[in-house]
């Protein structure tokens, strides 16, 4: 899913579910939603919302632009909140200092 919305600029639950379905991968249309929305909680996507016929939708771009980029900002992430909790923690302050 996520490399769909590198190659796009922008994708809606629907695009980013067609490409899945379209690699023979069965998922549920809100599975996809659901992911995208985590995505979006998580800080490493954005939406607009969009008038559509039936009412609205949103549309949704990876804030990371490439995999490098998306990628260092998970780990990235995940050491903070290591540091967080296990803030004496010698191991994850080398970890940070790279």
């Amino acid at each position: 899913m996520i490399d769909e919305l590198l190659q796009h600029d922008e994708r809606s639950s629907r695009e980013v579910w067609d490409h899945v379905r379209k690699r023979g991968i069965k998922i549920s249309r809100a599975s996809v939603i659901n992911f995208l929305d985590r995505l979006g909680r998580m800080d490493l996507a954005s939406y607009r919302e969009e008038s559509c016929k039936g009412g609205s939708r949103r549309i949704y771009k990876v804030i990371d632009r490439t995999w490098d980029d998306f990628n260092n900002t998970i780990i990235d992430k995940i050491l903070f909140k290591l540091w967080e909790i296990f803030p004496d923690n010698e191991r994850i302050k080398q970890a940070m200092a790279k």
